[in-house]
């Protein structure tokens, strides 16, 4: 049962101050400390404060809210970069550490190599970010409008009506993919499907608290589905890459050593992770249609859409 102690606004307030400061600190742990998982973090209170800035723009005047959320997009849009190559780095990095056959090490040393080469300059550019987000004074400008008195007006939606609303919204955008469930090679729905799953999941968490933790096991579900169809659709982006990817090692070869006599060794390294990625594509697809096949034995949706509605 949603609490009705709360009223719309205060928790509001609340949700989007909570995740503010957790971006604040995320944005400061990636200053000391850069790594995947400071990387993610970071990616990911980002995302969260955004999904709370578009339930609760009411919740505060003026443009400040406006102005956090550029800043914020392009933090997120710089982080994403960084975080993409880091799963994939990190994947070449398993096989290499595997019994892989040394003839392919070549390749896959390559391909380490020029993801780490290219995370340097993304790493930069976050840090610009980073900097002209601290610089702009937008987190004391939120502190100062988080702090203002609430609205004396009666919302005209209730904590309960949004909360129903908003989870109900996002579970029927999910739901409404769910034809390309069993259609492996509609790569660009199931894509736009993980998206729906991670804004149903945010939203659920936003709103949790409201509903006594009841959401729990419906944000562990819906974060796996999400966790699949992403690790799918991170194997479909790097098997699109390739081609050009060897392309661009082969004219580097040759204009190094004068010829491409040593590019075979490269070439043949990379084709043997297309093949891993290939593999792991399918295997994430499988467990999506697992996690799926799941949610209709056990009526997950519908006891979902029950809970939201009392």
């Amino acid at each position: 049962m949603v609490t009705r102690r709360l009223s719309y606004y205060h928790f509001g307030r609340k949700a989007l101050k909570k995740r503010l400061t957790i971006l604040v600190a995320e944005i400061a742990r990636l200053r000391t400390k850069n790594d995947p998982e400071a990387i993610h973090d970071m990616r990911v209170a980002s995302r969260r404060f955004h999904a709370a800035a578009q339930i609760f723009s009411d919740c505060l005047t003026g443009s400040v809210l406006t102005e956090c959320e550029q800043h914020v997009r392009r933090l997120r849009k710089s982080a994403g970069a960084v975080r993409d190559g880091d799963v994939q780095r990190l994947f070449v990095e398993r096989l290499l550490k595997k019994s892989t056959p040394r003839r392919y090490h070549q390749g896959l040393q390559r391909l380490a190599l020029r993801l780490s080469q290219r995370r340097k300059k993304q790493y930069k550019k976050i840090l610009n970010v980073i900097d002209n987000f601290e610089k702009s004074g937008v987190v004391e400008k939120m502190k100062r409008a988080l702090s203002l008195p609430l609205p004396t007006r009666r919302s005209t939606v209730t904590l309960r009506q949004r909360a129903a609303q908003g989870i109900a919204s996002h579970l029927s955008s999910l739901l409404s993919f769910e034809q390309y469930v069993h259609q492996s090679s509609a790569l660009d729905k199931l894509h736009q499907m993980r998206i729906a799953a991670k804004r149903l999941r945010y939203v659920m968490e936003i709103f949790n608290p409201a509903y006594g933790g009841a959401l729990k096991p419906y944000i562990r579900i819906t974060r796996a589905i999400q966790d699949s169809l992403g690790e799918m659709h991170d194997c479909a982006v790097w098997l699109e890459s390739l081609p050009s990817f060897l392309e661009k090692e082969r004219t580097r070869t040759e204009k190094f050593f004068g010829d491409t006599s040593s590019f075979p060794g490269i070439e043949r390294g990379i084709l043997y992770f297309a093949d891993a990625v290939q593999r792991e594509k399918a295997k994430q697809y499988r467990a999506f249609v697992r996690l799926w096949k799941h949610t209709e034995q056990t009526h997950t949706w519908s006891k979902l859409k029950t809970l939201v509605a009392k």
